[in-house]
């Protein structure tokens, strides 16, 4: 049990990215009312970031021209999320004393 909390606090932000995404794939944006968004969920109606869950969704599916219609910044927000996974997968984990 101790070794599977060291590989979550050593592996935090990997887990956290990876689980965000699979949450936005799987995400149902049929009906529009389910989001992930704070603002939305206690009664703010707008706010600079609005879409973009859903654009990111989009463009997980592969459905680009939805994806920049639903917010313009989303596909740019997959590559960099997936550029962040990969640096997180692939470098040495240094330990500190």
């Amino acid at each position: 049990m101790k070794s599977v909390m060291r590989f979550i606090l050593n592996n935090f932000e990997l887990l956290f990215w990876i689980t965000a995404l699979i949450l936005l794939y799987g995400m149902n944006t049929d009906t529009g009312k389910n989001s992930f968004c704070i603002f939305n969920l206690i009664g703010f109606t707008w706010c600079p970031g609005c879409g973009i869950g859903h654009s990111i969704q989009s463009a997980l599916h592969l459905q680009f021209m939805t994806s920049i219609d639903q917010h313009p910044l989303g596909i740019l927000a997959v590559i960099i999320i997936l550029y962040r996974i990969k640096q997180l997968s692939f470098t040495e984990k240094q330990l500190v004393s």
